[in-house]
């Protein structure tokens, strides 16, 4: 299960990127269940940053998601990573009928000190809004009626070559209506959540 127990005060450069890490580990799996991607029985109930949240069993995809955010935890560490994007494509054409953007933006601060990290506690409960707006975005979204798969890209600086996610141009979603949930702010990273969806 994925934790953020050693960090316990103000948030540091290195716990900033494991905790946008562990953020979008969950976020990705929110999503992945609210919108139909998986069936419920590939999810499991656990609590993290206090608060109720779903991820998978489906060990396939635990070793994906794992492998892909480690490289990404990097890549933030190494101010490289830009954006995540999470499209979710209909399995008959292949069209993109759903995309989240993770758009990470980078403060300058001490990375020794972590004077410019914010509490922990204040940063989870960002989290914690962040993941309640996820499990209700299904409330405005239109209803995905046929079969989905997803797709996971990452945006980078052009200094790194990804190995896992590939770079490429955004995928475009035809009329397209987009909702930016709120902000999670450790004091070193912002991150942006923003959904994108085909009007009807």
């Amino acid at each position: 299960m994925e934790t953020c127990t050693s960090i316990k005060s103000a948030v540091t450069l290195e716990g900033s990127a494991t905790i946008i890490r562990e953020y979008l580990y969950f976020a990705i799996n929110s999503v992945l269940y609210q919108r139909g991607v998986y069936g419920p029985k590939s999810f499991n109930m656990v609590k993290e940053f206090g608060l109720p949240v779903l991820v998978t069993i489906d060990e396939r995809l635990k070793q994906y998601l794992s492998k892909v955010l480690d490289t990404m935890k990097a890549w933030i560490t190494d101010k490289k990573l830009r954006v995540v994007c999470l499209f979710i494509k209909d399995k008959t054409n292949e069209e993109t009928v759903e995309s989240w953007e993770f758009v990470i933006r980078y403060r300058d601060g001490d990375a020794n000190e972590g004077k410019d990290g914010v509490d922990l506690a204040v940063v989870q409960k960002e989290i914690r809004k962040v993941l309640r707006q996820i499990s209700s975005s299904i409330t405005y979204l239109p209803l995905l009626d046929s079969a989905v798969a997803f797709e996971l890209k990452a945006y980078t600086s052009h200094e790194v070559v990804p190995e896992i996610c590939r770079e490429s141009e955004p995928d475009e979603i035809k009329n397209v209506q987009r909702v930016k949930l709120s902000k999670i702010d450790t004091g070193y990273h912002n991150v942006d959540t923003v959904v994108s969806y085909k009007a009807i």
